[in-house]
């Protein structure tokens, strides 16, 4: 997906193309399809970038996402939404990887571990304590 063609889609239509595309992911991840993962993975971040250059910063639209059916999707969707909406996606993080469904759980964990790495050090940053 070329970034040009987002421009031309309305958020909605762009939140449905995110959704379609994570649930494909799933399906590439059910079947080992590495290659296709990743390039879905790229025109997922292209959705993403489009919505976040829009005035106001769109991606607050893929908040719905995080109650997905579909694990792939609420993570996609999370993963997206850390530095928007960082109390809800660490619900939906800590959900998933409760879940103990792979690879999503242990890409929920490690998102977890950063996430909380990144704001200990923004903490020691703001405190003079690098």
């Amino acid at each position: 997906m070329k970034q040009t063609k987002n421009e031309n889609l309305s958020t909605q239509e762009l939140v449905g193309q995110f959704f379609d595309l994570a649930l494909a992911q799933h399906e590439a991840v059910e079947t080992f399809q590495t290659a296709r993962y990743n390039r879905l993975y790229d025109c997922i971040k292209l959705i993403e970038a489009q919505l976040q250059s829009r005035e106001g910063d769109h991606r607050r639209a893929l908040i719905p996402l995080l109650q997905a059916p579909n694990i792939q999707v609420q993570f996609m969707a999370a993963y997206a939404l850390l530095t928007v909406a960082p109390e809800q996606v660490r619900k939906t993080l800590e959900v998933i990887r409760g879940s103990g469904r792979l690879p999503q759980s242990a890409d929920a964990s490690y998102t977890l571990d950063h996430f909380d790495e990144s704001i200990e050090q923004a903490r020691r940053y703001e405190t003079g304590n690098p």
